[in-house]
């Protein structure tokens, strides 16, 4: 078996994501201040970022929900690890980690970002909360918000307004001042690649 670094190709932009779990809910920030989302919409994401030097997925994971929302987790291992490709198609693959990621999913950075059309490795670790958030950042997260896994696989299907998310049990557990009932809603990331997973495994 293979390390999950040995997986991607070499000099790749890596990144780490959290399928974060509260009970049978999935936690996701807001986009904040400083991510150019269109006007009266914004992206839901899973608490993550990017890899940085000497550091090995599971300290990234940790190191991210500290500065993001000071939050200590508990990242739980999985086997097989799934593959999403660009395209997003799902297969098993074999990594040889202490602690194995959930989710592997090669992304494409969308349209109108800094790095538009590069691909994007993201190693998303299913992980659970020790304490309830803490300060946020707003210029990185306008909030955080719980989903039930219907809602989270909902979202493929197009932009939604919070209010239609709110009314299926959606909740606001930490920020949101910038979140308006009429805000559209869309999934970025690993919250995309959680989706599509979840939705699989209802076929």
């Amino acid at each position: 078996m293979l390390k999950a670094r040995d997986i991607i190709p070499e000099k790749a932009e890596i990144g780490v994501g959290l399928a974060l779990k509260d009970g049978n809910e999935y936690i996701f920030f807001l986009a904040g201040s400083r991510h150019n989302c269109p006007r009266g919409e914004m992206f839901f994401a899973g608490i993550g970022g990017h890899l940085e030097r000497g550091e090995n997925l599971v300290q990234c994971a940790e190191r991210e929900a500290a500065e993001e929302a000071e939050l200590e987790i508990e990242i739980k291992d999985s086997h097989p690890t799934l593959f999403i490709s660009r395209e997003g198609k799902i297969k098993n693959i074999q990594v040889e980690e202490r602690i194995r990621p959930w989710i592997l999913y090669k992304m494409v950075h969308p349209p109108g970002t800094p790095r538009a059309g590069q691909e994007y490795y993201i190693f998303i670790f299913l992980a659970g909360m020790k304490n309830v958030p803490g300060q946020l950042h707003p210029e990185e997260i306008g909030g955080l918000i719980a989903l039930a896994p219907r809602e989270v696989i909902n979202s493929l299907q197009g932009k939604k307004k919070w209010r239609d998310f709110k009314r299926a049990g959606a909740r606001v557990i930490a920020g949101g001042e910038k979140l308006s009932e009429e805000t559209l809603l869309y999934p970025l990331g690993t919250a995309r690649a959680l989706a599509t997973v979840l939705n699989s495994l209802e076929r």
